[in-house]
């Protein structure tokens, strides 16, 4: 959420490299929170068997 604040506010906290880089940077940690979510039972059973 950060990034996405961030480039609505007009990429003024995070350093960016490129235009709309910020909004790159939220849509890939989107992304990476549903990966995260749809493997999260496959985690689950993985830390139980430990």
């Amino acid at each position: 959420m950060r990034f996405l604040t961030d480039y609505l506010s007009g990429d003024v906290y995070f350093k960016i490299h490129r235009e709309k880089h910020n909004l790159d940077r939220c849509s890939t940690q989107i992304k990476l929170a549903q990966s995260i979510e749809a493997q999260f039972d496959a985690m689950r059973k993985l830390n139980d068997s430990l």
